[in-house]
């Protein structure tokens, strides 16, 4: 099981929630079944009644005075949906349904206004007792003979005479209208009463843990998703109230919240699992729009409550209900869309899906309060169930999701923070062996040139004998190669320092060539070839100035660094060639020799620093040449690039700008204005 995080997928531990659901489903099964037990005989089932609708405020005399005709007799129990209006019933309990002794009287479900019940002995003639169960009348004439949630009065058998007990009862409410009076057998109710309590108990505990749960997560971890579960982990408050749980008391302040509280949870229900799937699916991130059209519409429901005190409540409902029949369907078509095109899991089809099950459970409770189906207290029950489960599952997934989501940002966030640091590290570490090489690069420079100066001296006496030359021409090449891996230790640091400074003066780009090649010859058995423009020149021969304006020391180690690479990778009998010309608004000093080539593998890796091509052929080398080359020409505002890589040969191109250089031309002396040539 997946869940989406910006296009990418974590693992969630699937059969941990996959258990945990079954498990609470499975024991809200076990404790659901033994409180389906249906009472000894229940008003509308077992016995039919008639009923009236009072649209003239009568009163109990008028109503008992009202011929046959202007009754219903219905045998199902009594389901009217929302009216303002209050019906009368009237229904009996014939005797021998008291063969067996007492029977206790049960007056569901408990969220009436007013309820007032009337009965007498059939047959007697005596008066009526009269008393009062609905949640809006005094608290104090609303208990019944037991101390239970729901209305309960105990009935003896009829007197001698009578055949039964005739009842009256008038009910008004703002919310639906249904009603069905149940006689129980007092230990069949005890058993009924014992585990329907312990069902609704333990259901009602875990949502009140779940809640709790989900409001920590929320404060400790500070999570917009998590925050979205919280409106919607309260939802199990409306059962509890339909259960009468709430408003289980004397106190009238209970009562009253228990009434206004069925009516404002029903409204914000839908709304509040809306906003949690839209969260849970990242539509803000995914579908704008559809977010901010979504969440307009959270925030509208927040005003149907209102509808209670204005008498509107069953308007509300049907507008909330429309709502719901659109958006779920379209919330679900986001999430197969995000699933189709993110590939982000199918945990979130479960998030798209949920909505819509939520519904198809609700509709069930739509149809009996507005009276398309008559009330039946199994199928009510199983919706409750219903939405209990759905409320379970649902927080326990997305904040399982929630947590997973926010423990993987944390760890990126902790990586981001441990790689940083290293970087740090790395850096300081760097800049340290920067320093390091800088200083022992300088300190050898004084000891070379001591050297170079004695080798000077020497070979002013070495005479006429041949093997003591050669030996300071290996002396005089080893010094050289010292230097020049001083000099590129010093110009690495320099230009690896944030605060590098180039001292940009007018040169000549072919001087610059020609004092390098003075230094860089290349062996007996490797000739050299020199261009300017496609015209050969010598080493030695006068030609046209190339003017540039850049950092000559820096330019010469950089060059110098092309030709030593160009003689170390060449062939016995190769040529090396060096060409400069202009192209375009830069000045180009290729250099092509007739080594082996570039491995392909290794062409991406070669100006790199400490890296060499080839490294196991015997060359010696350090690998800082070309990286020092080309981050001279960078620092310049040009490139080092590998032009071309055959088998046979290698060609590196240092290009550099010659923009700002046209400009100085006439500032040196004995230059000649050159064109732009092609090669």
């Amino acid at each position: 099981m997946e869940y989406g995080v910006a296009g990418r997928t974590e693992n969630v531990p699937t059969k941990w929630l996959v258990l945990i659901i079954c498990l609470v489903f499975w024991l809200g099964m076990l404790f659901a079944a033994p409180t389906l037990q249906s009472p000894t005989h229940a008003i509308g089932r077992d016995q039919p009644f008639a009923y009236h609708h009072d649209a003239a405020g009568l009163s109990l005399e008028q109503f008992l005075a009202l011929p046959p005709e202007a009754l219903t007799v219905s045998a199902r129990p009594f389901t009217q949906g929302y009216s303002a209006r209050p019906y009368w019933l009237r229904f009996e309990a014939p005797r021998h349904w008291f063969q067996e002794g007492p029977l206790w009287l049960q007056l569901t479900p408990g969220y009436l206004d007013h309820l007032t019940l009337y009965w007498r002995p059939i047959g007697g003639g005596g008066a009526w007792q009269e008393r009062r169960a609905g949640d809006r009348d005094d608290p104090e004439e609303r208990l019944g003979d037991l101390d239970y949630r729901f209305p309960v009065f105990k009935l003896q058998p009829p007197p001698e005479g009578a055949t039964g007990y005739e009842f009256v009862a008038r009910l008004e409410s703002t919310s639906a209208l249904m009603f069905e009076p149940a006689f129980w057998e007092p230990s069949a109710f005890v058993s009924y009463a014992t585990r329907d309590s312990v069902f609704w108990a333990f259901f009602l505990g875990m949502s009140a843990l779940s809640s709790a749960l989900s409001v920590l997560l929320a404060l400790g971890l500070k999570s917009r998703l998590l925050w979205s579960v919280v409106p919607f982990s309260v939802g199990y408050l409306l059962v509890a109230c339909i259960q009468g749980y709430v408003g289980w008391s004397d106190a009238a302040w209970r009562v009253t919240l228990q009434h206004y509280l069925i009516g404002v949870l029903t409204l914000l229900g839908y709304p509040a699992l809306l906003w949690m799937c839209v969260e849970a699916l990242d539509l803000r991130r995914h579908f704008p729009r559809g977010y901010r059209i979504a969440l307009g519409g959270v925030l509208v429901s927040l005003l149907l409550p209102f509808s209670i005190p204005l008498g509107i409540y069953g308007h509300a409902v049907a507008a909330l209900t429309v709502a719901a029949l659109l958006t779920a369907p379209a919330l679900f078509g986001c999430a197969l869309a995000l699933w189709w095109r993110t590939k982000i899991g199918y945990l979130n089809l479960v998030f798209g899906l949920i909505p819509m099950f939520y519904i198809v459970s609700s509709l069930l409770a739509l149809f009996t309060t507005t009276a398309l189906i008559s009330y039946d207290p199994v199928v009510y029950h199983f919706w409750q169930y219903c939405v209990m489960m759905v409320m379970m599952i649902m927080m326990l997934l997305v904040m399982a999701v929630g947590v997973m989501r926010i423990r993987r940002e944390r760890r990126i966030h902790y990586e981001s923070m441990r790689l940083e640091q290293e970087l740090a590290r790395e850096r300081q570490a760097r800049v340290q062996q920067r320093q390091f090489m800088g200083m022992i690069s300088h300190e050898l420079r004084t000891p070379l040139a001591v050297i170079s100066a004695a080798l000077a001296n020497l070979k002013s006496f070495a005479g006429q004998e041949p093997a003591i030359g050669r030996r300071y021409d290996k002396i005089d090449r080893a010094t050289r190669r010292l230097v020049q891996l001083t000099d590129n230790c010093l110009a690495d640091a320099r230009l690896s320092a944030g605060d590098l400074y180039l001292d940009r003066q007018p040169t000549d780009l072919l001087e610059e060539v020609r004092q390098v090649l003075a230094l860089t010859e290349p062996d007996e058995d490797r000739s050299m070839r020199i261009t300017l423009e496609g015209a050969p020149i010598s080493s030695r021969s006068r030609a046209p100035a190339v003017p540039l304006v850049a950092d000559g020391a820096l330019l010469r180690i950089a060059l110098s660094n092309l030709l030593d690479n160009a003689i170390k990778y060449s062939v016995a009998g190769g040529a090396i060639r060096l060409d400069v010309y202009r192209q375009g608004g830069q000045w180009i000093v290729a250099v092509e020799d007739g080594g082996p080539g570039v491995p392909d593998e290794q062409a991406a890796a070669i100006f790199d620093r400490y890296r060499q091509a080839d490294e196991t052929g015997g060359r010696q080398g350090w690998g800082l040449g070309l990286h020092v080359a080309r981050q001279i020409a960078l620092a310049h505002g040009g490139d080092l690039v590998l032009a071309d890589n055959q088998r046979h040969r290698c060609r590196f191109e240092l290009r550099l700008p010659a923009a700002a250089a046209d400009k100085i031309t006439a500032a040196m002396p004995g230059t000649i204005t050159l064109q732009e040539g092609t090669r």
